[in-house]
């Protein structure tokens, strides 16, 4: 994906964040010029992209938080994640997210945006307010439960709805 997101946009420095990237992905990268591989985030971005990254994670808010510092304010961020247990190295524990991920993400400041394949795009609005992530994460958990029980087309609407009256 950066390969490509490199050469459709030859002015953008595309940076992968990898702490043990795989020497032939580095080698790849290595045929386009604007495309490089760092251990970690190191300074302001315009655009974030993750994906398939939060469900691998114990804590995904935290994760979340130690990017999104990194993020400009009105900068995106596009994440396209499965909080579902598809495969075995997805967290049991943050299943509850499959229904609540955009409101969590809104309450501590990354609006959600456009809809991208099975991912979103999120804006930071300015200062993030992170320090509401574990409260979050606690309303998220209690509400899941209660969530499953509806039938999936109305699941969303409640969400927000629910979410709304809370945070």
């Amino acid at each position: 994906m950066a390969r490509l997101i490199g050469a459709a946009c030859p002015a953008a420095e595309v940076e992968v964040i990898e702490p043990h990237p795989h020497p032939e992905a580095i080698e790849r990268a290595a045929s386009t010029t604007n495309v490089r591989y760092r251990p970690e985030l190191t300074g302001g971005y315009e655009f974030v992209i993750a994906t398939d990254v939060f469900e691998h994670v114990p804590d995904p808010l935290a994760l979340v938080e130690r990017t999104a510092r990194h993020l400009r304010p009105g900068g995106h961020y596009l994440i396209a994640n499965c909080f579902w247990p598809v495969v075995r190295c997805h967290f049991p524990q943050t299943f509850h997210f499959r229904h609540t991920w955009d409101c969590a993400l809104n309450a501590v400041g990354l609006a959600p945006g456009e809809t991208v394949g099975y991912g979103r795009a999120f804006v930071r609005r300015g200062d993030l307010v992170l320090e509401k992530a574990p409260a979050v994460e606690r309303y998220s958990q209690w509400l899941s439960p209660w969530i499953e029980r509806l039938p999936r087309l109305v699941r969303p609407r409640v969400v927000r709805v629910i979410w709304s009256l809370r945070v």
